[in-house]
């Protein structure tokens, strides 16, 4: 039968671990031998079992659990008893049901004991997948035989124990466990396959290594280990060479023995290798091998290898290690060894002892003075009777010294878009115009940790000119929707992995690359460049200045993509991300000017012109002139160039000459192309050209500088884009400019600049991306048209330029070209944003953070935020008033906090109280609340002092859980604390069924005291100690979230006060349904053996509804010296209710009052112990009374009723 419950394999294997641990007082134990959990029909599971005692077994001494419950036997054909060595069933009680198939009925051998089960199924039924079913003794609970299974068989199909007499193997698929070959099994039959040996070791080969050592390989195919087992190793005469020390064989596994035999002349030996102790076949346990004997000589030294430890480079070190082998039969003794690359002599390295067999390693230190290919020779000086193989020869290439800072940081993604990390990478890119690097020599670093980079693309890749490399984790590459994907294959780009796996931060990160151990390049950024985008660099000079360095304006980034940008040497105050300087022999980040001639230069200048090359005299020549004012002598280098330089985004050739007493001595020209960076220009409106109006898109001049728009380009994202025509004029800061489908009419109103497009980009075709790029293909601006926007005679324009960007349709026909929009930036408008939903729980406080934010452009002044709970029943309660700061500046934004203890589901309204605020409506925003109602796990029973047992030692603290509820409770990473703090966790995977007891203890003595209902109870062993007070102590229980499930508050005086002593008997609770704080809800366990951890309280009252219109007393006689208390209970019509509780006896005395004045709910409860004055009181009748005044009513009702405290003769 399907079993759908999730959660059985994990009850199951606790259950079957519990289990294991257990031992059996039967004589004779049943085996579990075959089981159907997937049959053919839903009724028809079964369970073989098989007795292999002397004498017959009785079935009323055994039970049958899976992972939910316990079954019962139940004779139905066959012996009453099942014989000895005789196999037995069990099978569903629905399998016999008229009408239902009988599958077995022809496969079941006569005689043989049948058996139904005593409920519907075996168990609760049996998992298709996973499920665990053991036999117990029913006698003792004690575990006799069990299997667990963790994969599914064809519906038909059972599975089978091959041997019984083998090992348990509680586990399917196992060495011992196997599917049946025949549909429905063999029910009532021994295993139909083939039986299999018990243990059987087998020699499988002998491997020589070296003229005196080997190891013998052996398997066993048996099903239990082969043990002890000995190897032995004799000539063919019988001489003994090696014997071993006794050693196991694992079951289906193998082994591998070394052995060391003595030396044999050189030559080919026949010997013979012998297995002992085998107690399986007999003919595997010989083996006859060649023995080969290959030492000549008895000193013999070669030389076995010669490799290099990294890179060989010009210029750096490398260690060079030399490998020496001794072939002969006598150690070495000491020698020297020499090892001379090209015309060098490196300093001979000494060698003490090599011994027979064995291999030294000797490390020289080389630093190569050349680069290209070397031969180098090793040769070994000391004793050697074969000294022709003591020398080895072999050629290296050497690299060339590579420049450090041509290996340069050139993207960085620390924050991909979305949730998943895996998508992060860093590109590296080589930017030597000539030479190449390896892969394997680059590392960088990333904080204090250092990682190393593996390529993966092309396995041992060099990096070549120009190439990236693009470095993802290791966890990229099982990504299900990695992106980038793109690049696997693409020439000119090497993907690889980091070992280990690196993480990036979106903000305040750092890395730093080396080659070969040296610093190369380093990048550090202190914000983030926004979800989905990468860092850029934008220029090539000093990496380790943030302003070369800029947020992708594409999404997800460009990896592998990256190229040299254009020469970016001037800088300007307004251009913040460009580079400055300029130099005669070569560009850098300050120019730098080297005289080479034989005279001194004095009163020397540096003149500098700007110059616009596309229109050459269109624009004023500006010219900076730069006093150097000092000597330049032969050789002397000045780093010196000009830095303020004011220019818009465009292309320019500036001219950079060197003067002295007036005459040019040194000039040189360098392009120079100033990009536009995002935010220069915005479109701030659109118009698709619908019904006579001009298909237009207006753009602004954000910029503190002049832009000349020569060669943007505006168009979709997914198609093409035109450029816009030269202009000689530019768009002057906070300027309008229109731009026009070629030959189209100026809009009416418009002013300013108008430009036209050759081949503007066709706004009524739909939505999409519309983008404004730069010559370089850089994105400046975008906006996304959405569904809808089209609205004939009417543009589409942007809203806001602070916070958020809102677009919307013009307010008046044919919009607003070349003029302010017509809807206006906000001047006062402060907004709330907060989370989207939240969760309540019982008496926890809910904390609720708001934001409120200034998107105006004038700073907001004495903000108020006030908030309201709406609960789903109605009610309205205030959730205060909460006064922001005095002054809010624009842009910025603070946390507002709320908190708030709410008992059902509703929503919070919270709202802005900014009078002036031009859009109000962003001032109000409700938050959804969920309340997550009780689960029914409660505190039902505890031992705070467990006192000394028979062995001296003191016992373990236990806590007993109960769920109360209907559904099962997942308590994986519960905790457990108590009032000091202390806590501890329930680790293991439970699931806690209704009206199932869990009894926590931290000490496995507690089975040594205390028994427990198995059926419906389960015991957990902690880890760490519970550590309860004897006295005053309290027991919180928090589940995974860290939310209170369950609190007692506990003291000595809610034991029963005729008790002299209180160890080693617990506290337990009447009614589950009734607060755990409430004293008399509390009694000592009444038990003889001091509790009842695991089974039902010994002092558990009736959960009893309260009578309607009076009061009720239950028990009643009640007996306060048995521990009894007498629960008074009443309910009331709908209303607001204070009342009071007094006792009298029978002549009128008032006794200590029972509950004093106060407000009471509609239904309640309370506790009389029978005591007064901290004394029982006599046997006999008292008056109970009590008196209700209804608040809203004035009505005022009291009542009464007879309880009679008994006494046991």
């Amino acid at each position: 039968m399907d079993n759908p419950k999730t959660a059985g394999s994990l009850v199951g294997r606790w259950l079957f671990f519990i289990c294991l641990a257990s031992g059996s007082s039967l004589q004779a134990q049943p085996v579990i031998t075959e089981v159907m959990f997937r049959p053919l029909d839903a009724d028809s599971e079964y369970a073989e079992f098989f007795n292999p005692g002397a004498d017959s077994l009785d079935p009323a001494a055994i039970r049958f659990r899976d992972g939910y419950s316990t079954t019962s036997l139940i004779h139905v054909a066959g012996p009453p008893k099942i014989p000895p060595r005789s196999h037995a069933l069990l099978i569903d009680k629905d399998y016999f049901l008229a009408g239902n198939p009988r599958h077995y009925e022809q496969v079941i051998p006569p005689g043989t004991p049948v058996f139904k089960t005593s409920n519907a199924s075996i168990g609760n039924g049996l998992g298709n997948t996973s499920d665990f079913l053991c036999i117990l003794s029913a006698s003792t609970g004690d575990t006799l035989s069990s299997i667990s299974w963790q994969v599914t068989v064809p519906a038909g199909f059972s599975i089978e124990r091959r041997h019984p007499a083998g090992p348990p193997g509680q586990f399917f698929p196992g060495a011992n466990w196997i599917q049946s070959v025949l549909t429905h099994g063999t029910p009532g039959q021994p295993y139909a396959g083939d039986i299999p040996v018990l243990t059987d070791a087998s020699l499988v080969s002998v491997h020589q290594s070296g003229d005196t050592a080997g190891h013998v390989i052996l398997t066993n195919i048996g099903i239990l280990p082969a043990t002890p087992v000995t190897i032995s190793l004799s000539d063919p005469s019988g001489e003994l060479l090696f014997i071993s020390n006794p050693f196991t064989v694992p079951a289906g596994g193998e082994s591998h023995q070394p052995f060391s035999i003595r030396r044999l002349p050189q030559g080919l030996y026949p010997i013979v290798a012998r297995i002992s102790g085998d107690t399986g076949d007999k003919n595997n346990d010989s083996l006859l091998i060649n023995w080969k004997v290959e030492a000549t000589a008895a000193r013999d030294i070669r030389m076995d290898s010669v490799s290099f430890d990294g890179w060989v480079q010009v210029g750096r070190p490398v260690n060079v290690k030399v490998t020496l082998k001794s072939a002969g039969w006598l150690p070495t003794g000491a020698g020297t060894v020499r090892f001379k690359p090209g015309n060098e002599f490196l300093a001979p390295l000494g060698v003490e002892n090599i011994g027979p067999g064995q291999s030294q390693t000797i490390t020289f230190r080389w630093i190569p003075a050349q680069s290209g290919p070397i031969q180098y020779s090793a040769e070994w000086e000391g004793s050697d009777d074969v000294p022709e193989n003591n020398r080895s020869e072999g050629w290296v290439t050497v690299e060339k010294a590579w420049p450090l800072n041509d290996l340069r940081l050139t993207e960085v993604m620390a924050n991909p878009d979305g949730s998943d990390y895996g998508n992060e990478f860093i590109e590296l890119t080589n930017l030597h115009p000539t030479d190449s690097l390896p892969v394997s020599i680059i590392t960088f670093r990333n904080g204090s940790a250092t990682f190393q980079i593996e390529p993966v693309s092309q396995p041992g890749k060099r990096l070549g000119p120009g190439q990236t490399l693009v470095v993802f984790c290791e966890s990229w590459f099982s990504l299900p929707d990695r992106l980038y994907t793109d690049l696997e294959g693409k020439t000119g780009c090497v993907i690889a992995k980091s070992e280990p796996a690196f993480s990036l931060t979106n903000r305040n990160g750092s890395l730093e690359v080396f080659a070969d151990s040296v610093a190369s390049d380093s990048f550090t950024w202190g914000r983030d460049a926004g979800d989905g985008r990468s860092w850029e660099r934008v220029a090539v000079p000093q990496a380790h200045v943030n302003r070369f360095w800029q947020p992708s304006p594409d999404l997800n980034g460009n990896p592998g993509k990256w190229a040299p940008p254009p020469l970016q040497k001037i800088s300007s105050r307004w251009i913040r991300r460009l580079s400055a300087t300029v130099g005669v022999n070569g560009f850098s980040v300050t120019g730098k000017i080297q005289f080479t001639g034989s005279d001194t230069l004095r009163h020397t200048t540096l003149e500098g012109k700007l110059v616009y090359r596309n229109l050459s005299g269109s624009r004023p020549v500006e010219v900076y002139i730069s006093d150097l004012n000092q000597l330049i002598c032969f050789g002397d280098s000045v780093e010196t160039g000009f830095s303020d330089i004011n220019a818009s985004p465009g292309s320019y050739q500036f001219i950079m000459s060197i003067q002295t007493t007036g005459v040019t001595v040194a000039r040189d020209t360098v392009d120079v192309t100033l990009p536009f960076t995002p935010g220069t220009l915005k479109m701030t409106e659109i118009s698709s050209g619908a019904t006579g109006v001009p298909s237009f898109v207006e753009l602004v001049n954000d910029s503190e500088y002049p832009v000349y728009p020569d060669e943007i380009k505006i168009g979709w994202k997914t198609g093409p884009r035109s450029s816009v025509s030269p202009s000689n004029s530019p768009i002057w800061p906070g300027g309008r400019c229109i731009l026009l489908k070629k030959d189209e009419p100026v809009p009416s109103g418009a002013t300013g600049k108008v430009i036209w497009c050759a081949s503007f980009p066709d706004l009524l075709s739909g939505s999409g991306t519309l983008t404004l790029t730069s010559p370089q293909g850089s994105v400046i601006d975008s906006v996304f048209l959405p569904p809808g926007w089209l609205q004939p005679g009417y543009s589409y324009e942007r809203v806001d330029s602070l916070g958020l960007v809102d677009w919307r349709t013009s307010r008046w026909p044919g919009g607003s070209p070349a003029q302010p929009n017509t809807w206006p930036v906000r001047f006062l408008d402060v907004a709330l944003a907060g989370m989207e939903k939240a969760d309540a729980f019982p008496d926890e406080p809910l904390n609720l953070s708001l934001t409120i934010r200034n998107t105006g452009l004038a700073p907001a002044e004495r903000l108020q935020v006030r908030g309201w709970f709406l609960s789903d029943a109605g009610t309205v309660d205030s959730l205060g008033i909460w006064n922001a700061l005095e002054y809010l500046n624009p842009g910025d934004s603070v946390v507002v906090p709320f908190s708030l203890r709410a008992d059902q589901s509703g929503r919070c309204r919270f709202v802005a109280d900014f009078p002036p605020d031009e859009r109000p409506s962003s001032n109000v925003i409700e938050i959804p609340v969920h309340f997550h109602e009780g689960i029914g796990v409660v505190v039902n029973e505890f031992l705070s002092d467990p006192g000394k047992g028979s062995d001296g030692r003191v016992g373990p603290d236990w806590i007993e859980l109960l769920n109360t509820g209907s559904r099962p409770v997942a308590l994986k990473a519960w905790a457990v604390r108590d009032g000091a703090g202390n806590q501890v966790w329930l680790d293991e995977e439970l699931n806690l069924l209704p009206g199932e007891y869990l009894v926590v203890a931290d000490d496995s003595t507690f089975f040594s005291r205390w028994k427990t209902d198995t059926l419906t109870s389960r015991v957990v062993i902690l880890s760490d100690r519970l550590d309860l007070n004897a006295g005053e102590d309290s027991i919180l229980i928090k589940d995974e979230w860290g939310y209170r499930i369950e609190s007692v508050g506990y003291r000595p005086d809610w034991h029963h006060p005729d008790l002299e002593s209180t160890t080693g008997i617990s506290l337990e609770r009447r009614r589950s349904d009734l607060p755990a704080e409430m004293a008399g809800n509390w009694n000592s366990s009444g038990d003889q053996s001091g509790g009842t951890p695991g089974r039902k309280n010994s002092v558990a009252a009736d959960m009893q509804k309260p009578g309607s219109g009076r009061l009720t007393a239950t028990p009643n006689p009640f007996f306060p010296d048995e521990g009894e208390a007498c629960e008074i209970s009443w309910r009331l019509p709908a209303g607001i209710y204070t009342a009071d509780l007094r006792v009298f006896d029978i002549i009128g005395r008032e006794l200590d009052p029972v509950m004093p004045v106060g407000p009471v709910a509609e239904n309640g409860v309370v506790f009389w112990m029978g005591r007064h004055q901290g004394r029982r009181v006599p046997a006999g009748p008292y008056i109970i009374l009590q008196s209700f005044r209804n608040q809203l009513t004035g009505e005022q009702t009291t009542r009464k009723l007879v309880v009679v405290v008994g006494c046991r003769l």
